[in-house]
């Protein structure tokens, strides 16, 4: 692949199968089929790695118009010129029937998003919609009196059309009107729809290119005035736009800018940023909200733009092996599918599934779609090469221990050993579809539908040493569990935590909270726990004297929690964009407390999976680590770069470590730093702080 960014060409499909021109394309809702057709009329299916599913029969009909799936992910539809039937694919059964329509020259087709309608229109204007789950058909002649050029369902399940009498209409699932049509201009193209959210929580906007000079928003739930939106003349004609959230817009042009505009209340057309990615025309855009990017097309290229932060992202830019044409991207925003003018179909992996696990130091994380690869971070220096193990199934679920590594789908799960083989040394399958995996040297904690099952890895084949988790019928569901070399933690709904002795199978520690229990974050030995509750508050649960203690400023959108593996007093919960650092403090005159020590703000692609002495090592976009040093940290961390306002003198230097190691209690390495400054604002704030933590003995050695 000729490409700026780290993108892999998963498959590719040759010009040759589908021929020159236009291809096709549909992907099923969940991601797992592609269906494609060019001017060749050889309709195929295959997977998500590019194994051929099925080769569709066509009829002796004209090229292939259009080809959809229905928001189940059962049935494709294709529509051929000059034939009054559709083909309709079944993906369970692989079988084709054919769907009468008896409605001449259809030319548009569309499945509803949200229900099993199937609409199609036809060059005189007419309609027909059919219900697959009642095979209940609805004509309705003269819906507009020339050809249906383009349409979409919305959320509402409201049938939006628009057509060359240069009017749009809006129906019910059945067909039925909604208000009246609302004349445009021009010659209405490339009809959108958004849900506008506020005090009309069910109003949304249809948005068109009206003669290709403007783009045209409509309220089609209170029939307000219609905004139209003309651009400067340098952009040229209109060629696409897409709604890249509720009140974001980006529109792309034959001169190859593109602009993207607030479209909020009060606000709308407000231009947000100006690019010109080519000086070829745009020929399609896609959008991902679960990626939070659209893919720009041009002649030769794939341009991206982030649509939260409102900016291009020039490092994933994509050099096409051909001139493109569209563009789709999967379920998951992670891979991009792309066909080129001479029928080429090219399915990227953009960006690498979020799945990754971490156990000590030793990191698992996914390396390509069916690969997983594990490594200890802390052997990098010593250059242990990286376990790398191929896979048949992509997972939908990843863990590691000290000794194996999980993965697994729904009910399945595969344990490998970490070793060079990478031998899978068992499989197992589970009551229920496994929510998460725990693992210690020898056992696993399997999580699945409010229970626990723990068994050891290997060398078990009776079961005599699996238990299940809650005891008996009378305890709640089991949110959230942890697994360490001596204890079975978990939180339960009704806001038990219990210890589980995996030594003498008992329960040594029990304690419950007055809410519900969301998560539970063990440090490695299991002595300190994170919770949070159903409040989303978090606390420090001390299982040796059985106290909760509330952790202040504890964000309330946490997601994850991760003790620092080289410090075990430290600890950052992570939520959207920001890690938050705190700092158990066991001893001082005060007592035990939990502090914070400040906040780091974290790129929205940014996937921690373990902490080490103050920095993240996170799963990279592209595949593989890198490292996110926390703000806290800055100054301390192996691969922190250190801020642009640092200072840059030797001494001022270290006395900015001193003041972040002091925060965060590393009192022996303030001692270093002391001694190398030796200078008495440093020694009396040490020995202040030596004082407060109760460490006698580090005081005393700085009086002298």
């Amino acid at each position: 692949m000729a490409g700026e960014g780290n993108q892999k060409i998963l498959f590719s499909i040759p010009g040759k199968q589908h021929g020159n021109g236009t291809v096709h394309m549909a992907w099923q809702g969940d991601g797992n089929y592609l269906a494609t057709v060019g001017s060749s009329r050889q309709a195929q299916v295959c997977d998500r790695y590019g194994q051929v599913v099925d080769d569709i029969s066509l009829t002796a009909g004209g090229t292939v118009v259009a080809v959809d799936w229905d928001s189940d992910g059962e049935t494709l539809a294709i529509l051929q010129q000059n034939n009054s039937a559709l083909i309709l694919w079944n993906a369970t059964t692989k079988a084709s029937s054919m769907l009468e329509t008896n409605t001449k020259d259809l030319c548009w087709l569309q499945w509803s998003k949200t229900g099993p309608e199937l609409a199609v229109g036809s060059a005189k204007g007419n309609l027909v919609i059919h219900n697959k789950r009642t095979t209940r058909m609805v004509s309705l002649l003269g819906k507009h009196s020339r050809k249906i050029t383009c349409g979409t369902w919305n959320k509402l399940n409201q049938l939006v059309l628009a057509s060359e009498d240069k009017t749009v209409s809006v129906s019910s699932n059945q067909g039925e009107g909604i208000g009246s049509s609302i004349a445009v201009k021009g010659e209405p193209s490339d009809i959108q729809t958004q849900f506008q959210s506020g005090k009309k929580s069910n109003s949304f906007h249809v948005s068109l290119v009206v003669g290709g000079k403007s783009i045209m928003l409509l309220d089609a739930t209170d029939g307000e005035k219609p905004l139209e939106m003309a651009f400067l003349p340098k952009y040229g004609n209109v060629a696409c736009h897409r709604w890249i959230s509720h009140d974001k817009m980006i529109v792309g042009f034959q001169s190859g800018y593109i602009t993207i505009l607030s479209m909020a209340a009060g606000n709308q057309g407000t231009q947000l940023l100006e690019r010109q990615v080519s000086k070829s025309p745009i020929a399609t855009m896609a959008t991902s909200l679960e990626c939070n990017r659209v893919a720009v097309v041009t002649d030769s290229s794939i341009n991206f733009f982030d649509t939260l932060e409102i900016r291009d992202v020039p490092e994933e830019r994509i050099v096409l092996p051909g001139i493109g044409h569209r563009v789709l991207w999967g379920a998951d925003g992670s891979t991009l599918t792309v066909s080129l003018t001479d029928g080429t179909v090219v399915h990227y992996l953009v960006s690498m599934p979020v799945m990754n696990a971490s156990y000590g130091t030793v990191v698992a994380y996914m390396g390509s779609l069916r690969e997983v690869v594990v490594r200890d971070i802390a052997s990098v220096m010593v250059s242990r090469k990286p376990l790398a193990i191929k896979i048949v199934m992509e997972p939908s679920f990843l863990a590691v221990g000290r000794n194996h590594v999980a993965m697994g789908t729904n009910n399945l799960c595969w344990f490998y050993a970490c070793d060079k083989e990478d031998r899978l040394v068992n499989e197992a399958e589970y009551m229920g579809t496994v929510d998460a995996v725990s693992m210690n040297s020898s056992r696993a904690a399997v999580r699945y539908d409010g229970q626990v099952q723990l068994h050891m890895i290997q060398g078990d084949p009776d079961g005599k040493h699996t238990v299940s988790f809650p005891a008996g019928p009378d305890e709640a569901g089991i949110t959230s569990s942890v697994l360490t070399e001596q204890f079975l933690i978990y939180g339960s709904a009704d806001g038990g935590i219990v210890y589980y002795s995996l030594e003498d199978r008992s329960r040594p520690n029990e304690y419950r909270h007055i809410v519900g229990i969301k998560a539970v974050y063990s440090n490695t030995p299991g002595t300190r726990l994170v919770v949070v509750d159903d409040a989303n508050i978090g606390f420090m649960y001390n299982p040796v004297d059985t106290t909760m203690m509330e952790i202040p400023r504890f964000p309330r959108d946490c997601s994850a929690v991760f003790w620092d593996m080289q410090d075990p007093l430290v600890f950052a919960a992570v939520a959207p964009k920001v890690a938050v650092t705190f700092r158990y403090v066991q001893e001082s005159l005060r007592g035990a407390s939990v502090v914070e020590v400040g906040t780091t703000e974290l790129a929205s692609n940014a996937h921690p999976i373990v902490l080490i002495n103050g920095e993240f090592v996170c799963q990279a976009p592209a595949g593989g680590v890198n490292y996110v040093a926390l703000d806290t940290h800055s100054m301390l961390a192996a691969h922190s770069v250190p801020p642009v306002d640092s200072p840059s003198r030797p001494d001022m230097v270290m006395k900015s470590k001193f003041q972040q190691a002091l925060k965060l209690g590393q009192l022996e390495t303030c001692f270093d730093l002391a001694f190398d400054l030796d200078d008495m604002p440093t020694w009396d704030a040490l020995r202040q702080e030596a004082f407060e933590a109760l460490d006698v003995p580090l005081a005393l050695r700085v009086a002298r």
